[in-house]
Protein backbone atom coordinates (compact mmCIF):
# COMPACT_ATOMS: atom_id res chain seq x y z
CA UNK A 1 0.00 0.00 0.00
CA UNK A 2 1.24 3.19 -0.79
CA UNK A 3 2.19 5.69 2.04
CA UNK A 4 2.81 9.72 2.18
CA UNK A 5 5.22 11.43 3.56
CA UNK A 6 3.91 13.69 6.24
CA UNK A 7 5.56 17.37 6.97
CA UNK A 8 4.31 18.87 10.30
CA UNK A 9 4.67 22.56 11.03
CA UNK A 10 4.80 23.75 14.49
CA UNK A 11 2.52 25.46 15.61
CA UNK A 12 0.22 25.45 13.31
CA UNK A 13 -3.10 23.26 13.15
CA UNK A 14 -2.56 21.47 9.77
CA UNK A 15 -0.08 18.93 8.24
CA UNK A 16 0.93 18.35 4.63
CA UNK A 17 1.83 15.37 2.10
CA UNK A 18 5.06 15.64 0.10
CA UNK A 19 4.56 16.61 -3.64
CA UNK A 20 5.99 14.21 -5.65
CA UNK A 21 6.11 15.53 -9.52
CA UNK A 22 3.75 12.21 -10.64
CA UNK A 23 1.07 13.40 -8.35
CA UNK A 24 1.36 17.11 -9.58
CA UNK A 25 1.33 15.73 -12.98
CA UNK A 26 -1.77 13.83 -12.04
CA UNK A 27 -3.33 16.94 -10.05
CA UNK A 28 -2.98 18.85 -13.21
CA UNK A 29 -4.13 16.72 -15.61
CA UNK A 30 -7.28 16.56 -12.96
CA UNK A 31 -7.81 20.05 -12.68
CA UNK A 32 -7.76 20.80 -16.79
CA UNK A 33 -9.75 18.61 -17.14
CA UNK A 34 -12.54 18.83 -14.50
CA UNK A 35 -12.66 22.83 -15.48
CA UNK A 36 -14.20 21.45 -18.82
CA UNK A 37 -16.73 19.07 -17.97
CA UNK A 38 -18.13 20.88 -15.20
CA UNK A 39 -19.16 23.75 -18.05
CA UNK A 40 -20.03 20.82 -20.73
CA UNK A 41 -21.71 18.00 -19.44
CA UNK A 42 -25.60 18.49 -19.00
CA UNK A 43 -27.43 21.93 -18.85
CA UNK A 44 -29.62 21.56 -16.01
CA UNK A 45 -29.97 20.03 -12.44
CA UNK A 46 -26.91 20.07 -9.91
CA UNK A 47 -23.29 18.40 -10.43
CA UNK A 48 -21.51 16.39 -7.91
CA UNK A 49 -17.83 15.88 -7.37
CA UNK A 50 -17.28 12.78 -4.85
CA UNK A 51 -13.57 12.91 -3.91
CA UNK A 52 -13.37 9.01 -3.37
CA UNK A 53 -10.12 8.94 -1.23
CA UNK A 54 -9.63 12.95 -0.35
CA UNK A 55 -6.47 12.93 1.53
CA UNK A 56 -5.15 15.91 3.69
CA UNK A 57 -5.86 18.40 0.93
CA UNK A 58 -2.55 20.01 1.04
CA UNK A 59 1.08 19.13 -0.82
CA UNK A 60 4.18 20.52 0.00
CA UNK A 61 7.13 21.09 -2.58
CA UNK A 62 10.14 23.09 -1.54
CA UNK A 63 8.74 24.98 1.74
CA UNK A 64 5.44 26.20 -0.68
CA UNK A 65 2.11 24.62 -0.15
CA UNK A 66 -0.18 23.72 -2.87
CA UNK A 67 -4.03 22.56 -2.96
CA UNK A 68 -5.06 18.74 -2.60
CA UNK A 69 -7.29 17.46 -5.29
CA UNK A 70 -10.31 18.31 -2.57
CA UNK A 71 -9.17 21.85 -3.09
CA UNK A 72 -8.69 22.07 -6.76
CA UNK A 73 -12.13 20.98 -7.24
CA UNK A 74 -13.95 23.57 -5.42
CA UNK A 75 -11.46 26.26 -6.56
CA UNK A 76 -12.97 25.11 -10.30
CA UNK A 77 -16.32 25.21 -9.03
CA UNK A 78 -15.88 28.23 -7.71
CA UNK A 79 -14.14 29.73 -10.53
CA UNK A 80 -17.29 28.91 -12.60
CA UNK A 81 -19.87 29.14 -10.27
CA UNK A 82 -21.17 32.57 -12.00
CA UNK A 83 -21.55 31.07 -15.48
CA UNK A 84 -22.57 27.47 -14.33
CA UNK A 85 -25.82 28.59 -12.71
CA UNK A 86 -25.85 25.31 -10.96
CA UNK A 87 -25.88 23.52 -8.25
CA UNK A 88 -21.88 21.93 -7.36
CA UNK A 89 -21.78 19.36 -4.42
CA UNK A 90 -18.81 18.28 -3.08
CA UNK A 91 -18.16 14.86 -0.92
CA UNK A 92 -14.87 14.11 0.62
CA UNK A 93 -14.16 10.64 1.49
CA UNK A 94 -11.04 9.46 3.48
CA UNK A 95 -10.63 6.52 6.32
CA UNK A 96 -7.79 8.83 7.96
CA UNK A 97 -9.60 10.65 10.61
CA UNK A 98 -6.21 12.68 10.40
CA UNK A 99 -6.99 13.75 6.34
CA UNK A 100 -10.61 14.38 7.53
CA UNK A 101 -9.53 16.27 10.14
CA UNK A 102 -6.97 18.49 8.55
CA UNK A 103 -9.06 18.78 5.18
CA UNK A 104 -10.99 21.99 6.66
CA UNK A 105 -7.69 23.82 7.86
CA UNK A 106 -6.34 23.19 3.97
CA UNK A 107 -10.09 24.66 2.65
CA UNK A 108 -9.32 27.82 5.12
CA UNK A 109 -5.56 28.27 3.94
CA UNK A 110 -6.36 28.18 0.69
CA UNK A 111 -9.35 30.37 0.62
CA UNK A 112 -11.94 28.12 0.03
CA UNK A 113 -15.60 28.85 0.41
CA UNK A 114 -17.01 26.54 -1.45
CA UNK A 115 -19.37 24.56 0.71
CA UNK A 116 -18.32 20.38 0.87
CA UNK A 117 -20.19 17.33 3.06
CA UNK A 118 -17.07 15.50 4.93
CA UNK A 119 -16.70 11.73 5.70
CA UNK A 120 -14.44 9.99 7.43
CA UNK A 121 -16.03 6.73 5.92
CA UNK A 122 -14.80 4.01 3.53
CA UNK A 123 -15.20 5.13 -0.17
CA UNK A 124 -16.50 1.22 -1.16
CA UNK A 125 -19.30 1.03 1.89
CA UNK A 126 -20.42 4.82 2.02
CA UNK A 127 -20.85 4.63 -2.17
CA UNK A 128 -22.54 1.52 -2.43
CA UNK A 129 -25.08 2.88 0.30
CA UNK A 130 -25.65 6.13 -1.53
CA UNK A 131 -26.42 4.36 -4.63
CA UNK A 132 -28.42 0.97 -2.68
CA UNK A 133 -30.32 3.88 -0.46
CA UNK A 134 -31.26 6.08 -3.76
CA UNK A 135 -32.29 3.35 -5.72
CA UNK A 136 -35.13 2.61 -3.00
CA UNK A 137 -36.29 6.10 -2.67
CA UNK A 138 -36.82 5.76 -6.63
CA UNK A 139 -33.77 8.95 -6.40
CA UNK A 140 -30.99 9.00 -8.84
CA UNK A 141 -27.68 11.03 -8.64
CA UNK A 142 -27.12 13.94 -10.49
CA UNK A 143 -23.90 13.81 -13.25
CA UNK A 144 -21.05 12.77 -10.87
CA UNK A 145 -17.32 13.20 -11.75
CA UNK A 146 -16.00 10.60 -9.26
CA UNK A 147 -12.18 10.80 -8.30
CA UNK A 148 -10.71 7.22 -7.45
CA UNK A 149 -7.42 7.53 -6.11
CA UNK A 150 -6.56 5.10 -3.63
CA UNK A 151 -3.57 4.84 -1.62
CA UNK A 152 -3.64 0.65 -2.71
CA UNK A 153 -5.59 -1.38 -4.95
CA UNK A 154 -8.56 -2.65 -2.64
CA UNK A 155 -11.02 -1.72 -5.21
CA UNK A 156 -14.07 -3.80 -6.16
CA UNK A 157 -14.67 -3.21 -9.44
CA UNK A 158 -18.33 -4.47 -9.25
CA UNK A 159 -18.61 -1.17 -7.60
CA UNK A 160 -17.18 0.85 -10.23
CA UNK A 161 -19.49 -0.29 -12.40
CA UNK A 162 -21.88 1.10 -10.29
CA UNK A 163 -20.18 4.44 -10.47
CA UNK A 164 -20.65 4.42 -14.14
CA UNK A 165 -24.34 3.46 -14.37
CA UNK A 166 -24.73 7.02 -13.09
CA UNK A 167 -25.73 9.06 -16.09
CA UNK A 168 -23.49 11.21 -17.30
CA UNK A 169 -21.14 10.35 -14.74
CA UNK A 170 -17.14 9.44 -15.08
CA UNK A 171 -14.32 7.98 -12.93
CA UNK A 172 -11.01 9.19 -12.91
CA UNK A 173 -9.25 5.96 -11.30
CA UNK A 174 -5.58 5.64 -10.14
CA UNK A 175 -4.81 1.84 -11.31
CA UNK A 176 -1.91 1.48 -8.46
CA UNK A 177 0.21 -1.05 -11.26
CA UNK A 178 3.52 -0.82 -9.31
CA UNK A 179 1.24 -2.28 -6.19
CA UNK A 180 -0.41 -4.41 -8.33
CA UNK A 181 2.35 -6.22 -10.42
CA UNK A 182 3.75 -7.32 -7.11
CA UNK A 183 0.49 -8.58 -5.61
CA UNK A 184 -0.14 -10.85 -8.12
CA UNK A 185 2.82 -12.98 -7.26
CA UNK A 186 2.91 -13.02 -3.59
CA UNK A 187 0.17 -15.56 -3.35
CA UNK A 188 -1.67 -13.43 -0.34
CA UNK A 189 -4.29 -11.24 -1.97
CA UNK A 190 -5.58 -13.45 -4.56
CA UNK A 191 -9.34 -12.74 -3.47
CA UNK A 192 -8.29 -9.28 -3.12
CA UNK A 193 -7.45 -9.47 -6.99
CA UNK A 194 -10.62 -11.19 -8.15
CA UNK A 195 -12.58 -8.11 -6.88
CA UNK A 196 -10.36 -5.47 -8.55
CA UNK A 197 -10.64 -7.11 -11.98
CA UNK A 198 -13.82 -8.58 -11.56
CA UNK A 199 -12.09 -12.49 -12.89
CA UNK A 200 -9.25 -14.92 -12.19
CA UNK A 201 -7.69 -14.39 -15.29
CA UNK A 202 -5.57 -12.06 -14.16
CA UNK A 203 -3.38 -15.06 -13.01
CA UNK A 204 -2.59 -15.50 -16.96
CA UNK A 205 0.00 -12.87 -16.14
CA UNK A 206 1.62 -14.32 -13.32
CA UNK A 207 4.33 -16.13 -15.60
CA UNK A 208 4.83 -13.74 -18.06
CA UNK A 209 7.43 -11.00 -17.53
CA UNK A 210 8.12 -7.25 -18.18
CA UNK A 211 6.14 -5.44 -20.99
CA UNK A 212 4.59 -8.39 -21.77
CA UNK A 213 3.39 -8.93 -18.17
CA UNK A 214 2.81 -5.31 -18.28
CA UNK A 215 0.51 -5.37 -21.42
CA UNK A 216 -1.59 -8.24 -20.12
CA UNK A 217 -2.57 -6.86 -16.86
CA UNK A 218 -3.40 -3.58 -18.52
CA UNK A 219 -4.89 -5.15 -20.88
CA UNK A 220 -7.21 -7.19 -18.77
CA UNK A 221 -8.52 -4.22 -16.22
CA UNK A 222 -9.12 -2.25 -19.81
CA UNK A 223 -11.17 -5.00 -20.90
CA UNK A 224 -12.98 -5.54 -17.94
CA UNK A 225 -14.04 -1.82 -17.40
CA UNK A 226 -14.96 -1.56 -20.91
CA UNK A 227 -17.49 -4.20 -19.99
CA UNK A 228 -19.74 -1.54 -19.03
CA UNK A 229 -17.91 1.83 -20.09
CA UNK A 230 -18.01 3.07 -23.75
CA UNK A 231 -14.58 4.51 -23.45
CA UNK A 232 -11.75 3.11 -21.23
CA UNK A 233 -8.16 4.66 -21.89
CA UNK A 234 -5.24 4.62 -19.48
CA UNK A 235 -2.59 7.09 -19.21
CA UNK A 236 0.80 5.89 -17.98
CA UNK A 237 2.62 7.63 -15.18
CA UNK A 238 5.99 6.72 -14.71
CA UNK A 239 8.43 7.20 -11.24
CA UNK A 240 10.24 10.62 -12.03
CA UNK A 241 13.55 9.40 -11.92
CA UNK A 242 13.39 5.85 -13.91
CA UNK A 243 11.39 4.47 -16.98
CA UNK A 244 9.14 2.38 -14.94
CA UNK A 245 5.23 2.42 -14.70
CA UNK A 246 4.40 3.95 -11.06
CA UNK A 247 0.27 3.61 -11.99
CA UNK A 248 -1.97 4.22 -14.60
CA UNK A 249 -4.66 6.88 -14.28
CA UNK A 250 -7.62 5.73 -16.01
CA UNK A 251 -10.17 7.50 -17.49
CA UNK A 252 -13.87 6.43 -17.70
CA UNK A 253 -16.81 7.41 -19.84
CA UNK A 254 -19.64 6.74 -22.37
CA UNK A 255 -19.48 10.48 -24.00
CA UNK A 256 -16.97 10.59 -26.90
CA UNK A 257 -16.20 14.63 -26.32
CA UNK A 258 -15.42 13.62 -22.73
CA UNK A 259 -12.68 10.87 -23.83
CA UNK A 260 -11.43 13.36 -26.46
CA UNK A 261 -11.03 16.22 -24.10
CA UNK A 262 -9.33 14.40 -21.21
CA UNK A 263 -6.81 12.54 -23.86
CA UNK A 264 -6.19 16.34 -25.34
CA UNK A 265 -5.59 17.78 -21.49
CA UNK A 266 -3.29 14.95 -20.47
CA UNK A 267 -0.93 15.29 -23.85
CA UNK A 268 -1.19 19.09 -23.93
CA UNK A 269 0.60 19.08 -20.06
CA UNK A 270 3.15 16.43 -20.81
CA UNK A 271 4.56 17.31 -24.63
CA UNK A 272 2.02 15.68 -26.81
CA UNK A 273 2.36 11.84 -25.03
CA UNK A 274 -0.65 10.51 -23.24
CA UNK A 275 2.01 9.32 -20.88
CA UNK A 276 4.45 11.38 -18.02
CA UNK A 277 7.90 9.71 -17.87
CA UNK A 278 9.48 11.67 -15.33
CA UNK A 279 12.38 13.19 -16.27
CA UNK A 280 13.33 11.62 -19.60
CA UNK A 281 9.98 13.69 -20.92
CA UNK A 282 12.16 16.36 -22.60
CA UNK A 283 14.63 14.41 -23.90
CA UNK A 284 12.23 12.15 -25.10
CA UNK A 285 9.98 14.50 -26.69
CA UNK A 286 13.04 15.95 -28.47
CA UNK A 287 13.21 12.60 -30.57
CA UNK A 288 9.39 12.65 -30.79
CA UNK A 289 9.28 15.41 -32.96
CA UNK A 290 10.88 13.74 -36.01
CA UNK A 291 7.95 11.98 -36.34
CA UNK A 292 4.90 12.79 -38.37
CA UNK A 293 1.66 11.87 -36.05
CA UNK A 294 -0.70 12.94 -38.85
CA UNK A 295 1.24 11.40 -41.68
CA UNK A 296 1.19 8.39 -39.53
CA UNK A 297 -2.82 8.87 -38.95
CA UNK A 298 -3.47 8.82 -42.75
CA UNK A 299 -1.68 5.86 -43.14
CA UNK A 300 -3.63 4.14 -39.88
CA UNK A 301 -7.05 5.27 -41.91
CA UNK A 302 -6.37 4.38 -45.01
CA UNK A 303 -5.72 0.61 -43.96
CA UNK A 304 -7.90 0.15 -41.71
CA UNK A 305 -11.04 2.52 -43.19
CA UNK A 306 -10.73 1.66 -46.71
CA UNK A 307 -13.49 1.74 -49.41
CA UNK A 308 -16.23 2.72 -45.90
CA UNK A 309 -18.08 5.55 -45.32
CA UNK A 310 -18.75 6.67 -41.78
CA UNK A 311 -19.44 9.69 -39.93
CA UNK A 312 -16.37 11.39 -38.48
CA UNK A 313 -17.98 10.83 -34.51
CA UNK A 314 -17.80 7.21 -36.10
CA UNK A 315 -14.12 7.43 -37.04
CA UNK A 316 -13.28 8.89 -34.08
CA UNK A 317 -15.11 5.80 -32.04
CA UNK A 318 -13.01 3.62 -33.69
CA UNK A 319 -9.93 5.59 -32.53
CA UNK A 320 -10.04 7.92 -29.58
CA UNK A 321 -9.30 5.11 -26.73
CA UNK A 322 -7.86 2.15 -28.96
CA UNK A 323 -4.35 4.77 -30.53
CA UNK A 324 -2.41 7.13 -29.42
CA UNK A 325 -3.83 9.83 -31.42
CA UNK A 326 -5.45 12.97 -30.64
CA UNK A 327 -8.61 13.92 -32.29
CA UNK A 328 -7.45 17.16 -33.48
CA UNK A 329 -4.77 15.05 -35.41
CA UNK A 330 -7.09 12.61 -36.68
CA UNK A 331 -9.38 15.36 -37.85
CA UNK A 332 -6.40 17.20 -39.58
CA UNK A 333 -5.52 13.57 -41.00
CA UNK A 334 -9.28 13.31 -42.68
CA UNK A 335 -8.78 16.96 -44.00
CA UNK A 336 -5.09 16.34 -45.73
CA UNK A 337 -6.37 12.48 -47.26
CA UNK A 338 -9.45 15.18 -49.14
CA UNK A 339 -6.97 16.99 -49.83
CA UNK A 340 -4.94 14.60 -51.49
CA UNK A 341 -8.24 12.94 -53.24
CA UNK A 342 -7.69 9.84 -51.22
CA UNK A 343 -11.18 10.83 -49.36
CA UNK A 344 -14.24 12.76 -49.60
CA UNK A 345 -15.75 14.79 -47.02
CA UNK A 346 -19.71 15.61 -47.11
CA UNK A 347 -20.14 18.61 -44.88
CA UNK A 348 -22.96 18.05 -42.50
CA UNK A 349 -21.22 19.72 -39.49
CA UNK A 350 -18.74 22.09 -41.02
CA UNK A 351 -19.15 24.48 -43.13
CA UNK A 352 -16.43 25.58 -45.49
CA UNK A 353 -14.66 23.66 -47.32
CA UNK A 354 -10.94 24.05 -46.18
CA UNK A 355 -12.23 23.57 -42.66
CA UNK A 356 -10.87 19.94 -40.72
CA UNK A 357 -14.05 18.06 -40.69
CA UNK A 358 -16.24 17.18 -37.49
CA UNK A 359 -18.86 15.52 -35.80
CA UNK A 360 -21.85 14.62 -38.25
CA UNK A 361 -19.67 15.16 -41.20
CA UNK A 362 -19.79 12.19 -43.64
CA UNK A 363 -16.28 10.88 -44.39
CA UNK A 364 -15.55 8.29 -47.53
CA UNK A 365 -12.01 6.47 -47.82
CA UNK A 366 -11.19 6.04 -51.08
Amino acid sequence: MATHDVIKYPGKPYFAFVYEEQTMIKHQVFKSYFDKWVKIVGHAGALNFIDCFGGCGMYDKDSVLHPGSPIIAAEVIENNARTLDRDCCITILDTDKRCTDNIPHAFKYFNCICEYELYNDDFDTYINSLLTNLSNEGKKLYPTFFLVDPYGYKIKINTIKRLMEVKNSEVYFNFMFNAVNRGISSGKVDNTMDELFGCTEWRDCQQLHGIEREACIIDLIRNQFKQFSRYVLPYRICFPAIDRTYFYMIHLTNHIRGCEIMKACFAELNHGKIEYIGKNQNQSFIFDLIEDPVQEIESYICTNFKKLRLSFDELLDKMIDTTPYLGKDISFAVLNLYNNNLANIVRVSSMRQSSKPTKKDIIEIY
